[in-house]
């Protein structure tokens, strides 16, 4: 019900069903990364941030983290976008950097490029 609201475009009520559902399941990546997105498509960019670091910080019990690379990138990109969006742009840069690690075919580049021309033309209206 929560990915439909969100496809729909009812991100007030995808929100609060992804909320629901991460009360429930407090260490849900797919939830708090779906979450996120709905956020950022409502303009919560304070919210997006909050989720990403939760998800970000995933870890098994030696520390390593627990997130697919694909995630990590979407989660970090997701970031850096709320981050801009804020005024933030050395904070975005930050995380446009840490993404390109993460990056293992054209598509996942073009989404790292956009993000980056994006920024460059931030840099360039300050």
């Amino acid at each position: 019900a929560a990915d439909a609201a969100f496809r729909g475009g009812a991100l007030e009520e995808a929100i609060a069903l992804y909320s629901g559902l991460l009360e429930e399941k407090t260490d849900d990546l797919a939830l708090l990364s779906c979450r996120s997105a709905a956020h950022l498509r409502a303009g919560h960019l304070a919210d997006v941030e909050e989720d990403c670091d939760a998800a970000l910080g995933f870890r098994d019990a030696g520390g390593t983290s627990t997130i697919p690379q694909r995630t990590q990138l979407k989660l970090l990109l997701r970031r850096a976008e709320a981050r801009l969006r804020s005024g933030r742009p050395r904070a975005a840069r930050a995380d446009v950097v840490a993404a390109e690690a993460f990056v293992s075919n054209e598509q996942e580049a073009h989404a790292l490029r956009l993000m980056q021309d994006q920024l460059a033309a931030n840099v360039r209206v300050i």
